[in-house]
């Protein structure tokens, strides 16, 4: 990914599909679960991917960035990112849709992806018009929840109670 090709409309549509995917994941990860508690749960975290993904859609229609990344001191750092996003992220998404993982590393896979994009959002804060940001810190604070909850799933947790975000 060369800083040429680094757009504004680059890093949110790099959104819309980590989305798109988080939202295929967690349906796939629904299905892999035998408890109801946790089918219910990840049908949830489904509905709140594809409510993060509209809300980015909504972003790139309003072009929503201050500036060219190519322009922010972050860029190199987001580019590298993004790539070994891409990459890593990318073949172990395939395996767990594949089945080629068990239940703790389908977790562990659903644990890596939010905080790869705790990450990837909290970078894009400050490239984010002031007026926008509330939205971008809803959707990160909720990616923090379900990163919570696969915690304590992973510990042996089943009690899914959370509190989420109806607004973005």
């Amino acid at each position: 990914m060369s800083p040429e090709i680094m757009s504004k409309k680059t890093l949110l549509n790099y959104a819309i599909r980590v989305e798109r995917d988080g939202y295929r994941f967690y349906l796939h990860l629904a299905k892999a679960m035998t408890e109801k508690k946790l089918m219910d749960l990840f049908h949830l975290f489904a509905e709140d991917e594809l409510r993060h993904e509209v809300t980015f859609r909504k972003m790139v229609e309003e072009t929503v960035l201050k500036t060219e990344v190519t322009e922010s001191p972050i860029s190199q750092a987001l580019q590298r990112f993004l790539v070994d996003m891409d990459r890593l992220g990318t073949k172990q998404m395939e395996k767990g849709m594949n089945g080629e993982l068990n239940r703790d590393g389908l977790l562990s896979l659903a644990i890596q992806l939010e905080k790869d994009s705790i990450i990837f959002y909290s970078s894009l804060k400050t490239l984010i018009q002031d007026d926008q940001r509330m939205l971008l810190e809803a959707i990160i604070d909720e990616e923090f929840r379900h990163l919570s909850r696969l915690f304590a799933i992973r510990q042996g947790e089943l009690d899914t109670e959370i509190s989420g975000i109806d607004d973005i």
